[in-house]
């Protein structure tokens, strides 16, 4: 019997790096850091993972900087296959 290999993709929060979950496929999600309190949102495919800190909803004198990261592996891998 054959096994076949998932793979799996941690998520972690931009601004403090604590891992939210792992994930395997894709996936869409909002979600709240517990360490840092701040919210998140996600998407994650087949080739890219964007994590980026919620500016939705913020009041008007907050700071409006986005943070993100992004899956850099995904994008080299991309790059050489063009």
């Amino acid at each position: 019997m054959m096994t076949e290999r998932v793979k799996m993709r941690y998520v972690s929060c931009p601004s403090c790096g604590k891992q939210l979950f792992k994930v395997a496929g894709n996936c869409s999600v909002e979600i709240t850091c517990v360490r840092c309190k701040k919210e998140i949102v996600g998407v994650v495919d087949e080739i890219y993972m964007k994590i980026f800190e919620n500016c939705r909803g913020k009041e008007h004198n907050q700071e409006k900087a986005s943070r993100y990261s992004t899956d850099m592996e995904a994008l080299r891998q991309r790059k050489r296959a063009m």
